[in-house]
Parts: structure tokens; sequence; C-alpha cells
């Protein structure tokens, strides 16, 4: 099981690096990512949304 939900965790932070995010901490199978720091970006609650977007839609595929 750790090794399966390590590696959906992996998607994720690779999801959230892509859309320019940063994780400031993972603990078991949550991420707390941040936007805005330590890069801001103007349309940072943009890219906030659409990596949770995607996050979901990998969810989904397993």
């Amino acid at each position: 099981m750790k090794l399966i939900i390590g590696e959906v965790v992996g998607r994720f932070i690779r999801i959230v690096e892509d859309w320019g995010g940063t994780v400031k901490d993972i603990a078991g199978d949550g991420l707390l990512v941040l936007f805005g720091a330590p890069v801001i970006h103007e349309d940072d609650a943009e890219r906030a949304v659409r990596a949770g977007l995607q996050i979901v839609q990998e969810a989904r595929r397993g």
C-alpha cells in the first residue's frame, strides 16, 4: 500500500510543480501546496485551480 500511495503522491507532486506550485509538506496521502511562494505569478490562483483539476483527473485514472 505504501508503494502505491507513494507513486500516486509522486504523480500529484509532478502536476503541482508543472503548474508552478511548491509542495511544502507531505502527510500520508495529503499534500500542503503553495502557489505564489517562493515564485510569484500573476495567475497563481488559476494555476492552483488547474493543478487541482488535473490532480482529480489523475486520481480517477488510478
